[in-house]
């Protein structure tokens, strides 16, 4: 079975160029890339915006609309900024590093799809990356206790009910 990218041509900073830019579609300015031997990271931050009462109008100074014909849009308040790192393995060979990045480029625009068609929200799809003002990530905290309970083979789909899980066979359940 192959992997997906494989074989692909596009450049590692070509694609790392395409997820600035596609971050930056998202309103993201606080990006950085830090590249080592072993790892590549990407961290950004991401600020929760919402609407307020307040109107701004596109010749106001400080309205971010600064081009164009004349409106008026509510203007927009930040309640948090959150702390975004990925991390990927960088100790491999030019092909399989443009690889790597052709998927990171496709998780990320998965995600920002998956936020931006309302299915979620940024911090639910990012989870796992947050840093929550540390330099450790969600995922690093809980990933021991989740080790552990599959290694006890606790079962950890509780809450869940057998309404949406796949029978194995007639009149049987995933659990049976």
């Amino acid at each position: 079975m192959t992997k997906p990218y494989d074989g692909t041509e596009v450049s590692a900073e070509k694609t790392q160029g395409q997820i600035d830019e596609l971050l930056r579609a998202h309103k993201i300015t606080d990006i950085r890339w830090t590249t080592t031997r072993a790892l590549k990271a990407l961290e950004f931050h991401h600020a929760l915006r919402e609407q307020t009462e307040d109107w701004c109008y596109s010749r106001e100074p400080g309205c971010p609309l600064t081009r164009g014909a004349h409106h008026a849009h509510y203007k927009e308040k930040i309640r948090a900024v959150l702390g975004v790192r990925i991390v990927v393995g960088w100790d491999h060979d030019e092909r399989e590093r443009r690889r790597l990045m052709r998927v990171l480029w496709w998780m990320l625009k998965s995600k920002f799809e998956i936020v931006d068609a309302g299915l979620v929200v940024f911090e639910e799809e990012f989870m796992p990356h947050l840093t929550l003002g540390t330099n450790r990530r969600v995922y690093d905290d809980f990933k021991n206790q989740l080790e552990a309970a599959i290694e006890r083979g606790q079962d950890l789909s509780a809450g869940i009910g057998d309404a949406g899980l796949i029978a194995i066979g007639p009149g049987r359940s995933p659990r049976d």
